[in-house]
């Protein structure tokens, strides 16, 4: 049975991906700063740690078979100090962990915020629709940028040591179990504002399901990366006349 870090395994998108890996049959070990949720407490292996801090980076690597890294600041709301620390600095360092602690699979957590759109102080339209994987990456804000470099790292880490790695693109995270967006759904799904992730959104347990094919099916010694995003876009209306409208 294989092991599998699980870093940010705390979080809102982490902690559903842990219990993707150990409904999986996974051995499964989780990283972050805070302790276990009640529901994932005693079900699997849970170090403290931080991201900034290179030896609760080798420690939490050493002996696991992949990663799925989603630690990270996830967005500039609060303000853009630290970002780079933790998101850029922190995955490089985790690499570099895994390479020293011979971690044959790593896949990051990136985002749609990569192209720019989102967060942009100065606001523009995509190049071209469908939004794809070789759209220009043009990002404004630390956040996005940050992920840009968080792939490139993964890539040049593929380059230098053969360690297959994987960038997931996550569009905006949707969890329709949670009762406290009930109220809020149906004011965004039949509004004609425009949304700067474009209307798109993916189920958190697609996401955990995807973080599993990458660490499993993706051929070995390569990068890849994908946009993570559901078939349908996230409005009762029409794309099309919400493309021409604000497009």
């Amino acid at each position: 049975m294989k092991t599998v870090l699980v870093t940010g395994a705390a979080g809102t998108v982490g902690r559903v991906v842990a219990r993707h890996f150990l409904e999986s049959g996974w051995n499964v070990r989780g990283f972050d700063r805070v302790p276990a949720s009640k529901a994932l407490r005693g079900a699997l292996d849970w170090q403290l740690g931080d991201m900034t801090e290179r030896f609760d980076l080798l420690r939490a690597t050493d002996g696991v078979d992949a990663v799925a890294h989603l630690a990270a600041i996830p967005h500039p709301m609060n303000g853009e100090e630290g970002i780079f620390a933790t998101n850029v600095a922190g995955t490089q360092t985790l690499l570099d962990a895994c390479e020293l602690n011979g971690v044959a699979r790593f896949a990051l957590a990136s985002t749609g915020c990569t192209f720019g759109m989102i967060f942009a102080r100065n606001p523009f339209s995509p190049s071209y629709l469908p939004v794809d994987e070789d759209h220009p990456l043009l990002p404004q804000d630390m956040y996005g940028l940050s992920k840009v470099c968080g792939e490139l790292t993964c890539a040049a880490y593929t380059r230098r040591c053969g360690m297959t790695t994987s960038a997931l693109r996550l569009t905006t995270v949707m969890d329709f179990s949670d009762l406290s967006r009930q109220r809020w759904l149906p004011h965004r799904l039949a509004s004609d504002d425009f949304q700067t992730d474009l209307w798109t959104y993916v189920d958190v347990r697609d996401v955990a399901r995807c973080f599993e094919l990458a660490l499993t099916n993706q051929q070995e010694g390569t990068h890849a990366t994908a946009l993570l995003c559901a078939q349908d876009s996230f409005t009762r209306r029409d794309i099309r006349e919400l493309v021409q409208k604000h497009l």
